[in-house]
């Protein structure tokens, strides 16, 4: 049984609500973090630990950048698609 085309607009819109409110969420989460990246720290009273996770978060943003090599398999895995 099809729905009537009222009831699929309704869920379409249902959906592109949903979609939007999720999208505000993440743009607001997103611009809190970045508020709290860049607030001043004070080194005196600075928990190592956040220290340590700051420099790891920095250090997976500069090598996820990087372009990967890729590996043996991949290239052999493209080459014997090509072939097929």
């Amino acid at each position: 049984m099809e729905q009537p085309e009222s009831e699929l607009r309704e869920e379409r819109a249902k959906i592109a609500k949903e979609y939007a409110e999720m999208s505000r969420l993440k743009f607001e989460y997103a611009q809190k973090i970045r508020e709290l990246e860049e607030s001043p720290r004070s080194e005196s009273n600075a928990d190592p630990r956040l220290q340590n996770l700051h420099e790891h978060r920095q250090f997976l943003r500069e090598t996820s950048q990087v372009k990967k090599v890729p590996s043996l398999s991949g290239r052999l895995k493209r080459i014997w698609q090509r072939i097929e």
